[in-house]
């Protein structure tokens, strides 16, 4: 067996390396410039702060519930609603107090003091 015969297969030639690992004839791979890796960066960098802001940090909101419990006490004085509408706002208050995202915290208006920013949940 000389290694000529046409049913044998002879394995690939190994390229020849030059410095830093590149294949002699053959172009390097393509790399980012420094304003890709930049705009890239920005990006992820951007990215991970709307996700962190919109999920992870606590908000404060504020509610006039003896307001609106003010309010529904004076509709029912007034006959405008039933004890049984009054019943489903009231439970319908709670649904929506409930289905806020568990990073809102939620305090009742009378006890914030009207230093800060935060967001009022009007309630209907």
């Amino acid at each position: 067996m000389t290694g000529t015969e046409p049913n044998q297969t002879t394995p690939p030639p190994v390229p020849e390396t030059g410095d830093r690992g590149r294949i002699r004839g053959h172009r390097p791979l393509v790399t980012p410039g420094y304003l890709e890796v930049v705009v890239i960066a920005a990006l992820i960098v951007a990215g991970g702060l709307f996700a962190y802001d919109r999920y992870l940090t606590p908000k404060i909101s504020v509610i006039d519930m003896v307001g609106y419990v003010r309010e529904q006490k004076a509709l029912l004085a007034s006959w405008a609603i039933t004890s049984d509408e009054l019943s489903e706002n009231l439970k319908r208050v709670d649904d929506a107090l409930k289905a806020l995202p568990a990073n809102q915290t939620v305090m009742l208006k009378d006890v914030v003091l009207e230093t800060g920013r935060f967001d009022e949940i009007a309630i209907k």
